[in-house]
């Protein structure tokens, strides 16, 4: 069995867990999509969802990257590379979630009005989730790095 200890192995964990957010927006969305029989696209259709499901996706844009800032900013310079790693992967669980939870408001916004108009804020959402998708470079470019983790970072 693989140990998870090592930082490549932490990456891979956090990709997994991260494509799982997305993924499961995806599959409710496959889900809804094929249970829906009579759809419109109507931008404009007088229920709640007209205004929640933009209001939560902005919420949760604004909530994703104030957790993400708020933890990546609890990264201290001199703790160990396995530290920074963890808390990196915190950081990108607690950007993700938010995230989420917008996609699946639209989603059920999409199950409950059978409206199209909806999938826009899913597909952004998802958009969203992508642009962030964690990696080793975007560790080594939003944690300081000395260039002894630096080097060890390359050789994982």
């Amino acid at each position: 069995m693989e140990n998870t200890n090592r930082p490549v192995g932490n990456f891979k964990v956090i990709q997994i867990i991260y494509a799982s957010l997305m993924l499961g927006v995806i599959a409710f969305l496959l889900f809804t999509i094929t249970t829906i029989k009579e759809h419109t696209f109507n931008y404009a259709d007088g229920t709640m969802f007209m205004y929640l499901v933009p209001l939560i996706f902005i919420v949760g844009i604004v909530l994703s990257t104030l957790l993400y800032k708020k933890t990546m900013a609890s990264i201290v310079k001199g703790e160990s590379i396995f530290k920074k790693i963890t808390k990196y992967q915190i950081a990108n669980i607690m950007r993700g979630a938010p995230l989420e939870a917008a996609g699946l408001v639209s989603v059920v916004a999409i199950l409950m009005t059978s409206n199209y108009y909806y999938l826009l804020f899913v597909g952004l959402a998802i958009i969203a989730m992508l642009i962030h998708f964690p990696s080793k470079y975007r560790f080594e470019n939003a944690v300081e790095l000395s260039f002894e983790e630096k080097k060890d970072l390359e050789n994982m």
